[in-house]
């Protein structure tokens, strides 16, 4: 099973009224001062940054394994609670709707899904390393971070996709061995790849 997920959460911007000046201008009273605003926006950021790190976006939808569904409920308790701190009328709750995988391999959708996955995990390294140089800016440091976020995009792979997980693996050995160059020509060469195929989630990259 997969899962659509959404972060309900409370808005900054709450408006305590509005008055009319004239026939061009309003005024918005909000209910909490900008610096508070400006609290709770970093919250919110801060858990939808979380949330697309363990789920695919799939034309806007926010899609997860039901295995990373814990972790992704626990992102959104952790921002209730930090905007209860601010105010006990803030809240923050996860929604989820459950998919039946074996509907979603029937006919095109599971081609649409599958480029999704591909296109988000090729152009995820691609802009980590597109203006890396060659092999001895591989240090210590930017090794391991990016040996981190191959781990991540592993929860993107949502449909379980053995071609997936083994460019993924191909990947994470060629950081391993200090590969830059060969790493960005392949990455970008499937990029290339997903973009003239139709049934492509195409971005700009």
């Amino acid at each position: 099973m997969i899962y659509i997920v959404k972060l309900v959460m409370s808005s900054e911007n709450r408006i305590e009224g509005r008055e009319e000046v004239d026939d061009t201008t309003v005024t918005v009273h909000y209910t909490f001062p900008k610096l508070v605003r400006s609290e709770i926006s970093a919250i919110r950021s801060r858990a939808r940054r979380r949330l697309a790190e363990k789920t695919l976006d799939f034309y806007g939808l926010r899609i997860a394994k039901e295995e990373n569904l814990q972790e992704i409920r626990n992102i959104a308790e952790e921002a209730d609670r930090e905007l209860k701190q601010i105010h006990e009328s803030l809240y923050a709750y996860m929604v989820s709707i459950p998919i039946d995988v074996s509907s979603v391999k029937k006919g095109e959708l599971y081609d649409k899904v599958l480029n999704a996955i591909k296109f988000q995990v090729y152009s995820t390294v691609f802009q980590r390393i597109k203006d890396m140089k060659l092999k001895h800016v591989m240090n210590k440091k930017v090794k391991e971070s990016l040996l981190r976020m191959i781990n991540t995009l592993k929860a993107v792979n949502v449909l379980n996709d053995p071609e997936i997980d083994k460019s993924l693996k191909e990947i994470e050995m060629r950081i391993l061995e200090n590969d830059v160059t060969t790493i960005r020509e392949e990455v970008k060469k499937q990029l290339q790849k997903l973009t003239k195929s139709r049934a492509a989630y195409i971005q700009p990259y």
